[in-house]
């Protein structure tokens, strides 16, 4: 079964057989390119390092290298230009945010099916084996930044890394009898370029929506598919503002307080005869966390050993440890100078081997932070993305996305292929209307991430709450079993 990428509303080809000259830089369609002339011998990764342009990027401008490259081929190759200063990027959320990919394994349950009652109701069948063989109209919006004054702007290599783990997840789909023709649509920040793409037939049209992948913009885009009933997909967003007013929201990073809640109960499970020490701070947003964490914590039916400290008063901390017990000490802390502070003194402590530090996952970014002293204070946090590079999985893609592109997989490759992946498969299986009931599917869990969906309130949309919990453990960042 043949897979299918169509590209709306960019990178509108021109033929290419009338440029001679591959010196010269052209204007193609107002973006800046140069023409290439492929040579004997040339691999799409030597024409990638000799003009510095990613080769997930060629492809996007080269549909023909889909077929491979050939000699006297001639190529696009876009002028990356420097990035403009714009203050603070919404890019940095999905940095931030566990950046993950998955193949997905999704367990048999059942279809969206409508019920007449007073009020809808959804039961979960699958759909017949003809019907899932239909062809999908799966919808991406991706940030490629491409503007006729700019050309391909530096900023777009997050989009390009997702979109080469979702092509390799459309040939998966296709060798397992799925029939689905992707759109891939430029979600550059012009809301006016967006009004135009949820105009065009694709997007009414469409089984699923994936994107865009920040805030910025997905906010129309849900509206929309809200009304055409259809799932929108919200791969990095972190915030849960999102769900509230739409029920068809699909929302894969959790926020902070999902992320520390399901911490907190994975530690009482796993050790509650622990002695658990909650260290508070001044900074109002830690306030959140802290207030969150005691909240769980608090909320336990088994009565917990359990304390709280002001960070200006828990200097000594060390000195009032349960040598009997496993000290737990959870820190949610985004000040670095005190979670360094904190770091030294828990670390120099002779108790030290019967410390868990549970803090957030952000420290690891943090310059100067001891590394020494987090091993041994079994350094734990939560995260929704964990890749684990030694799973038959993860050697597979990793193997077939070389032989792809003839480089290595990053982040947002594996997550493009898991999304895209998975959520098709969903909308196969149950139908378009899968996320009236996706929170009664079972776990499933892929390549790097695991999806287990919670809806927020009764008419908001579905945040995903399966965590990994990681420890420090000989200095490197192990899953907890």
């Amino acid at each position: 079964m043949k897979a299918f990428v169509v590209f709306i509303g960019f990178l509108l080809a021109s033929p290419l057989s009338a440029q001679t000259d591959t010196s010269k830089v052209y204007q193609l369609n107002g973006r800046q390119v140069r023409y290439l002339k492929v040579e004997k011998g040339k691999t799409l990764y030597s024409i990638s390092k000799t003009y510095n342009v990613p080769q997930d990027t060629l492809m996007v401008w080269n549909k023909e290298l889909e077929h491979g490259l050939k000699t006297g081929m001639i190529l696009r190759i876009p002028v990356l230009l420097p990035a403009k200063p714009e203050g603070k990027d919404k890019q940095t959320e999905a940095k931030k945010q566990g950046k993950a990919e998955e193949k997905s394994v999704v367990k048999k349950a059942e279809e969206p099916k409508r019920i007449p009652l007073a009020e809808e109701v959804y039961s979960c069948t699958a759909l017949s084996a003809d019907s899932q063989k239909r062809e999908l109209n799966v919808v991406l919006f991706l940030p490629f930044y491409i503007s006729r004054e700019d050309g391909l702007n530096p900023k777009s290599q997050i989009g390009l890394g997702f979109y080469s783990g979702a092509k390799l997840a459309l040939d998966s789909l296709a060798k397992a009898g799925i029939n689905a023709k992707v759109h891939v649509f430029d979600a550059r920040s012009d809301s006016a370029v967006l009004s135009a793409s949820l105009k065009s037939p694709a997007c009414k049209n469409a089984d699923l929506i994936i994107g865009p992948l920040y805030s910025s913009g997905f906010k129309p885009v849900a509206e929309f598919a809200r009304k055409n009933k259809i799932a929108a997909i919200s791969p990095f967003v972190q915030s849960d503002a999102i769900l509230q007013a739409f029920d068809n929201v699909v929302k894969l990073t959790p926020d902070q307080n999902t992320l520390l809640g399901e911490l907190c109960i994975k530690m009482v499970e796993r050790n509650p005869n622990a002695r658990f020490t909650l260290l508070r701070n001044a900074n109002e947003k830690d306030k959140a966390l802290a207030n969150h964490i005691a909240s769980v914590l608090k909320g336990k039916t088994t009565k917990l050993n359990y304390r709280e400290l002001l960070y200006t008063t828990a200097q000594n901390l060390s000195d009032s440890l349960d040598e009997s017990k496993d000290n737990i000490v959870f820190f949610p802390s985004t000040v670095q100078v005190q979670v360094i502070g904190m770091v030294s003194k828990l670390g120099a402590t002779p108790l030290n081997k019967r410390i868990r530090l549970v803090g957030l996952q952000e420290w690891n970014n943090f310059e100067n932070i001891d590394y020494d002293h987090l091993n041994a204070l079994n350094f734990t946090y939560a995260s929704n993305y964990f890749p684990e590079f030694a799973q038959t999985s993860m050697v597979k893609f990793r193997s077939e996305y070389k032989a792809e592109y003839k480089t290595e997989p990053g982040s947002y490759a594996i997550q493009g292929y898991d999304v895209l992946l998975y959520f098709t498969q969903m909308a196969a299986r149950y139908g378009k209307d899968f996320y009236h009931c996706i929170e009664k599917f079972p776990m499933a869990c892929g390549l790097g991430s695991c999806y287990e969906f919670v809806r927020a309130e009764r008419k908001a949309g579905l945040e995903n709450h399966a965590i990994y919990v990681v420890e420090l453990k000989d200095f490197i960042a192990t899953p907890l079993r």
